[in-house]
């Protein structure tokens, strides 16, 4: 099991991984789909995914330079 330091970018470094993909999907979503409604909720929710990776990028850099 992982404690304190370990724990947390053991942690951040899957969300930034997760949210790298969930982006991917989403973009490639939007891309693809033809279907207006899906289109309309696949692109309001690319600005949220983006907006959680930066903090989770943001989060492993403090975390690295401890």
């Amino acid at each position: 099991m992982l404690k304190g330091t370990k724990f947390d970018t053991a942690y951040i470094d899957l969300m930034v991984k997760d949210h790298t993909g969930d982006l991917a999907a989403f973009q490639k979503e939007a891309m693809a789909t033809r279907d207006a409604k899906l289109k309309g909720a696949v692109e309001a929710a690319i600005p949220v995914i983006e907006d959680h990776l930066k903090m989770a990028k943001t989060d492993s850099t403090k975390l690295a330079s401890r």
